[in-house]
């Protein structure tokens, strides 16, 4: 997963001036979409897979290159049994695994972009570093067996109004431009995706967005010219899910398989542009034999380089179906599911040590941290309760593994409005975990944390003359009363106890800032927006260069 948020809003900043004072960015047409021929090592697999196609008729075709919800994954690709093939199993693996149990969740890295919803979700800002990282877990992942799709292609650079939508007085407005020269392209946008493709990824996710106006996922610069032209990709291009405008024009542009589908839009949810489509563009012309094979084998080649046969590969986790139902509020009951897979090995002690070893130590007065024993310690707001179902108590005291107490209280709204009934003694040191929220399909309006998290420090400090926060953004480091501030970012699932071992000394938060923190969003130019809206809230255009 890449995305650059950074280069876009550091580049937009030197010289949005220039870029926005030029005319529309245009995508020249490359046709015909290259086919495969296997150089890179893939040469066997691909003669192999051009051996399976065939074999198979129209229809079974068309399946191949249209999702499906029929199967036990996300999304899948049905099997020909009397073929032997057993088809694909689509999992989504940004951060984390999706729908998945006993997953591990890592620390994420400092962004440049921090309006960016799915920040928490790509490498880095960096275009090198996000190379290399995406280049070795290409190889990890797929020396286990396993397909690694390489996302989003490309210029996915925010969230709000990534895909079209309707504007509140019913006028339509299509989906974001990432306006992108030649050189920006290959000097920072381009470059993950190559380190990718030298590592051997099986498939390619084009993005939502449009590129230098046509979509990405039917623009036939970016595909056939950019990515199977110039990169020489040997496998094959997925849309990302409901990204896909057309059925032969993103075809005959480099789309290999459409998501989610599916293949028979009269029992599942959603309606397809590949699908009988495809069979119909096949029989009357209008979609090349040779391009619906060249799809198809792509496909395929990665089936058969790693093996993929019954047996020969990992076999899908006994409790996805399970968890996936879970996900949608499906699942009945639990009896009868097995024990998940667990493959995590020492991910939990690892992680634990990154985080604490990452944090950043912004402010410490009079040697307020490490945190001096025996003491009452006052833990403060929601980001300190669990995630999957919050504490099972709030206001009272309870009992760690060390000698002294806690009183916990993690209601923002309470505590905003100056609530603190139920904290009585004032504990010697009050810690406060605040936060903010984050999510797909739109960016963050603001810097500012979430759930009034803001007040509850102003509360607190009003009230505790040693109050630790954790956090990252600074509108009350000055405040007397905050007598340490420690910058954690995204730690992974070892939030809670990292940061314990650094408020107790077990580890020194040694981490450092790549970045500057403002005094207040107003000095930052990415939070100066309104001028640059468009239809929903977010850049109409987004314009990059060097």
């Amino acid at each position: 997963m890449v995305h650059l948020y950074g280069p876009v809003y550091l580049l937009a900043a030197l010289a949005l001036g220039r870029m926005l004072a030029q005319e529309h960015f245009t995508t020249p047409d490359v046709f015909p979409s290259p086919s495969a021929t296997g150089v890179g090592g893939w040469e066997d697999a691909l003669d192999r897979a051009k051996e399976f196609v065939a074999q198979l008729n129209l229809t079974e075709k068309a399946n191949i290159v249209t999702g499906t919800l029929r199967g036990s994954c996300a999304w899948n690709i049905v099997p020909i049994d009397q073929l032997n093939y057993t088809g694909l199993c689509m999992q989504d693996g940004p951060n984390a695994i999706r729908i998945a149990d006993l997953a591990s969740l890592f620390s994420q890295v400092p962004v440049a972009g921090p309006l960016g919803a799915r920040n928490w979700e790509g490498f880095s800002p960096d275009p090198y570093l996000a190379g290399v990282a995406m280049n070795e877990t290409i190889r990890g992942t797929q020396d286990a067996g396993a397909q690694a799709c390489a996302k989003h292609f490309v210029g996915n650079e925010q969230e709000t109004q990534r895909s079209n939508t309707v504007l509140p007085d019913g006028t339509p407005a299509e989906a974001t431009s990432s306006n992108i020269d030649d050189r920006t392209m290959h000097e920072l946008y381009l470059w993950p995706f190559t380190e990718a493709v030298k590592a051997g990824v099986a498939s390619v996710m084009c993005s939502y967005n449009r590129l230098n106006q046509p979509y990405a996922c039917e623009n036939p610069k970016l595909l056939n010219g950019l990515l199977k032209g110039e990169l020489g990709f040997q496998d094959y291009v997925v849309s990302e899910w409901m990204a896909t405008h057309s059925g032969i024009t993103a075809a005959i542009a480099g789309l290999d398989m459409n998501m989610p589908g599916p293949i028979a839009p009269e029992t599942d949810p959603f309606s397809t542009y590949f699908g009988a489509n495809i069979t119909a563009a096949a029989q009357n012309g209008s979609l090349p034999a040779s391009r619906l094979d060249d799809m198809v084998a792509r496909i395929l080649s990665p089936y058969f380089l790693l093996h993929q046969k019954p047996g020969t590969y990992p076999s899908v986790d006994p409790t996805t179906y399970s968890v996936l139902e879970a996900t949608y509020g499906l699942l009945q009951n639990t009896l009868g599911i097995p024990p998940a897979r667990d493959v995590r090995r020492n991910h939990t002690q690892l992680i634990r040590a990154i985080a604490a070893a990452g944090t950043v130590l912004l402010k410490n007065v009079n040697g307020s941290l490490p945190l001096a024993l025996p003491l009452n310690i006052g833990v403060f707001g929601n980001d300190a309760a669990p995630v999957s179902s919050g504490l099972a108590f709030r206001g009272t005291s309870g009992a760690g593994e060390r000698s002294f107490g806690f009183d916990y209280a993690t209601d923002n709204e309470l505590l905003a409005a100056g609530d603190f009934v139920s904290v009585y003694p004032v504990p010697d040191v009050c810690v406060v975990v605040a936060k903010a929220w984050a999510e797909e399909s739109a960016d963050r309006a603001s810097l500012s944390l979430d759930w009034e998290a803001d007040a509850v420090v102003e509360q607190v400090a009003r009230r505790c003359n040693q109050t630790v926060v954790v956090t990252t953004l600074l509108p009350w480091a000055e405040n007397a009363n905050v007598t340490a501030v420690l910058a954690a970012h995204y730690l992974g699932e070892q939030s809670g106890s990292a940061i314990a071992d650094v408020l107790f000394g077990d580890v020194e938060p040694s981490g450092r800032r790549p970045y500057t923190v403002p005094r207040e969003e107003a000095g930052l130019w990415a939070s100066d927006r309104e001028s640059d809206r468009g239809g929903c809230g977010g850049f109409g255009e987004v314009a990059g260069g060097l």
